[in-house]
Order: structure tokens, then C-alpha cells, then sequence
């Protein structure tokens, strides 16, 4: 049975593929940081700081001249780079959900 290309189905799973892992991520530095007692807002700072320097860093790298290839990738980086800083503070957001309800569960099973 041959199947026809669906762009939707197809976008969510690549978005599934790529968000999976970084909420992973998000949720084991998010259990690491409770467990060390470190404030919640102080790490999301140092995220919005890194995450804020590399913007700078592809801000710098966008160019006018050269093919239209090379422009559209320059700026692609740059708009790229700023998605990540949202999504980077909103999968944090998530993953302190996450593990409050997991602790919270921890705590009423003790």
C-alpha cells in the first residue's frame, strides 16, 4: 500500500523528535538543580544569559551582501537562536511542573 507524503504528520514528528529530548533534558537539570537546593529563578537567569549571548553572536553573523543563500541562512541562524530562548525558558517552565507534581508524589507516598 503506497502511502502519500502528509506535511503534517511529518512536522509533528519532527517537532516530537526534537522536543522530546530537550523536555528530557530540561527535566533532569530541573530535578538536579531541586535536589542541590538552587533557586529556580537564578538558573533560569543563567539559561536567559547563555541563551541571550549566543543570539548576540548570530546577531553579529547576519549580513546584506553575498548570494541570497548565504543571507537567508545568516538571518534564519539569528531568528532561530531567538525561538530557543522562548522555548528553552518555556520547557523549564514545564519541566519545574513536571517535577514539582513527581516530588509532590514522592512526598505523599513517604
Amino acid at each position: 500500500m503506497c502511502r502519500r507524503f502528509d506535511k503534517l504528520v511529518m512536522g509533528a514528528l519532527l517537532m516530537a523528535k526534537i522536543l522530546l529530548p530537550l523536555l528530557c533534558c530540561s527535566v533532569t537539570f530541573a530535578s538536579i538543580v531541586r535536589r542541590c537546593g538552587v533557586p529556580h529563578a537564578a538558573v533560569c537567569l543563567l539559561v536567559l544569559a547563555a541563551s541571550s549571548v549566543m543570539a548576540v553572536v548570530f546577531f553579529f553573523q547576519v549580513t546584506g551582501e553575498g548570494s541570497w543563500q548565504t543571507i537567508g541562512t545568516s538571518v534564519s541562524h539569528f531568528g532561530i537562536m531567538n525561538v530557543q530562548v522562548v522555548l528553552v525558558l518555556l520547557l523549564q517552565g514545564l519541566a519545574q511542573v513536571y517535577v514539582g507534581r513527581v516530588a509532590g508524589a514522592k512526598d505523599k507516598a513517604v
